[in-house]
C-alpha cells in the first residue's frame, strides 16, 4: 500500500509554491508520525498547522515546537477569539451534547491556508482506528472536491447556526458565526482563477503505524513526548469529557477504536481496557478535569449534568428540529469525507 502513495506523492510534488502539503499537527502521536514521515522520510515541501482551540495541552505545544524546530518544518498556527470559540462550545454541548470538532478544525483552518497558499494536498493524522478501518486510493477529481468543499462549509455554517441558537441573542450567534465563516466565505467569493481544491488524504489510507510500543520509539528520534501518558488521544485535555458522554450515550467510536488497536495488534487487551478507564468510559465517575470543561464553556457541573441527562434536544421550532436532523445526517458525511472514511462521493443533505 505505500507504494501507492508515493504514486500519490508524486502527483503533488513540486505543484504548490512553496509548500506541497499540509500536515494539520496537535503534537500528538499520529499527527507526528504523519509530520515525520513527511518531512523526513520523502523530504517533501511540507507546511505544519496547528488550530489553537484552547484546549491542546500545554506538553502537546512543547512537542509542537521541538518537533518543528527539529524536523526544520515551517510552523503555521490559526488563532480565533476564545472567547467566541468558548461560546460555540457551549453552545453546542447544550445543544447536541457534542464536544470535539477537530474535524471541522483541521477542515477550515487547513482550506483556509491551503487554498490562500496555494497547497494542493492535505495530509492528515487521522488513525485506522479512526477512521473504521476503510481503504480508497483513488483520488478525486477538481470537479468533486469543489463540490465537497463548498457543502461541507455550508453545512457546517448552518449546524454552528442552529446550536448557536441557544442564545436569545442574535447578534451574539453572528459574532461569532463571522468569527470562523467570515474569511472562508471571503475565500469562496473571491476564487482566483487557477484556484486549487486541496485534497484531504489521511496517511493511515497507504501506511500502517498500529504498534504504539514501535511508533513511540521511532517518534523518541525527534523530541515526541506523550503528554498525557495514553496510548489514543494524547493532545488534547478534553478527551475524558468526550469519553463520558459517549459512554452516558452508549456510542462506540472511542470503544471501536481501541479495539481496532487491540486487533491489529497495536496494544494489548488490558492496555485497551486501561485506556477505556483513563478516557472515562464505561464509568459513572465524572473526569477528573470535569470542572476544568464546565468553566471553559461557562458552565456549572450541575449544569453539565443536566445538559448530558436531557432526554431530548429542544428546539425553538418543529421546523428547525427537522433541519437539524436532517443535517446530523450530512455531519456524518461531511466529517467522513475529511477523515478520509472514503475519498468516494459523498452525499450531503
Amino acid at each position: 500500500m505505500e507504494n501507492k502513495f508515493f504514486d500519490v506523492y508524486n502527483q503533488f510534488k513540486g505543484k504548490g509554491e512553496k509548500y506541497d502539503f499540509i500536515v494539520p499537527f496537535t503534537g500528538g502521536k499520529d499527527s507526528s508520525y504523519v509530520l515525520y514521515y513527511m518531512a523526513k522520510k520523502l523530504n517533501a515541501r511540507v507546511l505544519a498547522l496547528t488550530w489553537d482551540n484552547g484546549l491542546i495541552r500545554e506538553k502537546s505545544w512543547e512537542n509542537i515546537y521541538r518537533i518543528t524546530r527539529n524536523l526544520n518544518v515551517d510552523l503555521h498556527i490559526v488563532k480565533w477569539d476564545h472567547v467566541k470559540l468558548r461560546k460555540l462550545f457551549h453552545a453546542t454541548f447544550k445543544r447536541f451534547n457534542k464536544v470535539c470538532y477537530c474535524p471541522f478544525f483541521v477542515f477550515l483552518a487547513s482550506s483556509e491556508v491551503a487554498i490562500t497558499k496555494k497547497i494542493p494536498a492535505i495530509i492528515t493524522g487521522f488513525s485506522e482506528g479512526q477512521r473504521e478501518m476503510n481503504h480508497s486510493f483513488s483520488l478525486a477529481s477538481q470537479e468533486i472536491e469543489k463540490e465537497r468543499f463548498f457543502q461541507t462549509t455550508s453545512l457546517w455554517e448552518t449546524f454552528f447556526g442552529i446550536a448557536l441558537k441557544v442564545y436569545d441573542d442574535e447578534s451574539i450567534s453572528k459574532e461569532i458565526l463571522n468569527e470562523f465563516f467570515e474569511k472562508i466565505n471571503h475565500i469562496k467569493n473571491n476564487l482566483p482563477e487557477d484556484i486549487m481544491y486541496p485534497h484531504f488524504l489521511p496517511l493511515s489510507n497507504y501506511v500502517r503505524w498500529t504498534s504504539f510500543a514501535g511508533l513511540e520509539q521511532t517518534l523518541k528520534e525527534i523530541g515526541w513526548q506523550n503528554p498525557a501518558k495514553t496510548v489514543s488521544h494524547s493532545s488534547c485535555m478534553i478527551e475524558p469529557i468526550k469519553g463520558y458522554i459517549e459512554s452516558k450515550h452508549n456510542l462506540n467510536e472511542l470503544r471501536a477504536e481501541i479495539s481496532y488497536m487491540i486487533r491489529c495488534g497495536g496494544i494489548t487487551r488490558d492496555m485497551g481496557i486501561e485506556e477505556l478507564e483513563k478516557m472515562s468510559f464505561n464509568t459513572n465517575k465524572p473526569p477528573e478535569n470535569l470542572n476544568m470543561f464546565c468553566n471553559f464553556i461557562f458552565i456549572d457541573e450541575n449544569q453539565f449534568l443536566k445538559y448530558l441527562t436531557a432526554e431530548k434536544t429542544e428546539y425553538p421550532t418543529p421546523e428547525l428540529q427537522q433541519k437539524a436532523e436532517q443535517l446530523k445526517k450530512g455531519m456524518v458525511n461531511s466529517i467522513s469525507w475529511i477523515m478520509g472514511v472514503s475519498q468516494h462521493k459523498a452525499k450531503f443533505y
